[in-house]
């Protein structure tokens, strides 16, 4: 059986790290879906931050990274997927030496980053401030798709020096 990084490497969205930038520390786990799923999934980041860093990760930042994330779920869930429970989520984490990644893997609507304006900062929306969260919290989104239909958002957040 295929890993999902095969797969993709196959298919140019997934290049293998050098041993050099391999993670220390990585895990995946899927969630469903479902919004009931989110404070499972937050918990399970928060744990894997507070855990496997190479570094002391601030409450702040982790906070920040659960943000990030949580948006990003909520975002497939209701975009991606259109609202249909019952669909995967593959969430994989990683802990390299400089930062700390998670990629979102999905199989739903695909996302343009360039399709969707900044907000508007006037008070007359209740909504649509979750990718502005998402990078106002992190170092880096990417947001990578294939005509297969496998999406990727990859959330990192970078070492900052003591």
């Amino acid at each position: 059986m295929q890993t999902v990084e095969s797969i993709l490497e196959i298919v140019g969205l997934y290049k293998p790290l050098s041993k050099a930038m391999k993670p220390s520390y990585s895990m995946r786990f899927e969630i469903q879906s479902d919004l009931s799923q989110l404070k499972h999934a937050r918990e399970i980041i928060c744990d894997f931050c507070r855990s496997h860093a190479h570094w002391p990760v601030r409450e702040e930042e982790i906070c920040q990274i659960q943000l990030a994330v949580h948006e990003a779920m909520v975002n497939i869930i209701r975009h991606a997927y259109e609202n249909q429970c019952g669909k995967t989520i593959l969430i994989e984490g990683a802990c390299l030496m400089d930062r700390i990644m998670f990629r979102l893997h999905h199989w739903g609507l695909p996302f343009e980053r360039a399709s969707v304006p900044p907000p508007l900062f006037d008070g007359a929306a209740e909504n649509g401030y979750g990718l502005y969260i998402m990078e106002y919290c992190t170092d880096s989104v990417q947001y990578n798709f294939d005509e297969k239909g496998t999406n990727i958002i990859c959330i990192t957040k970078k070492r900052k020096a003591d």
